[in-house]
């Protein structure tokens, strides 16, 4: 089936955007199951915390150095080898006995997912016309999200019949789908000629955080990881608190998902005509003042259905993020820049963990919402400096 579309007279993009649907899926499922898998090991809930910390640690790191992999090779060579190595891994893991074993073969799924998605996100940028850019990361985000709101209904299926262990195997074999989808696209990268390669990562950082253009977007991504930290870190464990069973989790995440599948396309065609800053700000001044408005409420239903409707505003700046980035940075320098923007993914996830377990330890759950408004009114604020660029490129 994913052939036969893939096959269709489609724009380049919007086949890329299709094997980003396909991978999605594979990596949504295997992550629904990988802190239940690391329990099966006999590992305890707070180092299933500490390893998974561990790895957002491994990733912050191979980030700044996977801009000289970047820069010697091809980004299809890379997406290729990369998209090999996850599916032999994964397959591989399902073979799995002994806990550090586990944990050496997912350093390296970390690492390949790290460089997959690297040099996808380049490829996909360098392939779009550049007046539909933010139009086409409307549709990948969207195609995404849609990933992510199946990709655990197909692990849960598989889960009915058979253990954890069988669905690193399934998802190896989409991760495979993924591959072969994107070997039929036949798809050319021009190799940028550079004098030399920016091998000093501390020079790269130092050029990347004295560039105000680059920390603002930056700023804007991490905004967004802190939310998702309070939406798939603390509310699922909120929500067994107040005596709901796992599956209501389920649900809720799904649920979360279907705003972002509904507004993001729309969002990425209107970006450059209704601007960028408009829509930083609006995005995370209404999830401040809904922020506050959870935190003064009693009612935990009505709690859970004001975070689903919070990702509407979500949806309007999800899709820009990396657009906005890519418009501030030279064709030259994306390899060597957008390693660094990618970080924010973890940054943000850093400070979601660390924030919310500092709250908790002195301040009752609700104040979570409140720690959140001010991070969504700092993010809001923040947002008055981005720039906004006109419609005809």
């Amino acid at each position: 089936m994913f052939q036969s579309i893939i096959n269709h007279k489609f724009e380049k993009t919007t086949k890329l955007s299709i094997i980003s649907l396909i991978f999605t899926i594979g990596i949504a499922g295997f992550n629904s199951v990988w802190s239940v898998y690391l329990k099966s090991f006999g590992v305890t809930d707070s180092n299933v915390g500490f390893i998974a910390g561990g790895f957002v640690l491994i990733s912050l790191i191979f980030s700044f150095y996977s801009t000289i992999i970047l820069e010697k090779f091809s980004n299809v060579k890379i997406i290729i080898y990369s998209l090999i190595i996850l599916t032999l891994s994964l397959i591989g893991v399902s073979f799995v006995s002994t806990l550090s074993l586990f944990l050496l073969i997912w350093i390296i799924v970390t690492c390949s997912k790290i460089l997959n998605d690297e040099a996808f996100g380049i490829l996909f940028v360098d392939k779009s016309n550049n007046k539909d850019l933010e139009k086409n990361e409307g549709l990948k985000f969207t195609l995404a999200n849609v990933g992510w709101f199946f990709g655990p209904l197909i692990i849960g299926l598989v889960l009915l019949k058979f253990s954890e262990r069988y669905v690193f195997a399934v998802t190896g074999i989409i991760i495979l789908i993924s591959l072969f989808s994107f070997l039929k696209l036949n798809i050319k990268s021009k190799f940028k000629k550079r004098i030399k390669i920016d091998s000093d990562i501390l020079k790269n950082l130092k050029d990347y955080f004295t560039d105000i253009n680059l920390v603002i977007p930056y700023i804007m991504a991490c905004g967004v990881k802190i939310w998702w930290g309070l939406v798939f870190i603390f509310v699922p464990l909120l929500i067994i608190k107040n005596g709901y069973s796992i599956s209501v989790v389920g649900f809720f995440v799904s649920a979360v998902i279907i705003p972002l599948i509904l507004f993001e396309y729309k969002i990425g065609k209107i970006a450059i005509s209704f601007g960028f800053k408009k829509l930083f700000f609006i995005g995370f001044l209404i999830l401040s003042i809904l922020c506050v408005v959870m935190f003064y409420l009693d009612n935990f239903l009505m709690i859970l259905a004001l975070l689903v409707l919070a990702n509407a505003p979500v949806a309007l700046i999800e899709p820009i993020q990396n657009s906005y980035f890519f418009r501030q940075v030279k064709k030259i320098d994306e390899e060597k820049y957008f390693p660094i923007f990618s970080t924010s993914t973890a940054t943000g996830s850093l400070i979601a963990h660390f924030s919310i377990a500092i709250v908790l330890l002195f301040f009752s759950d609700k104040y979570i919402f409140l720690l959140m408004a001010v991070f969504m009114g700092i993010m809001c604020i923040i947002s008055l400096k981005v720039k906004d660029y006109k419609s005809d490129f």
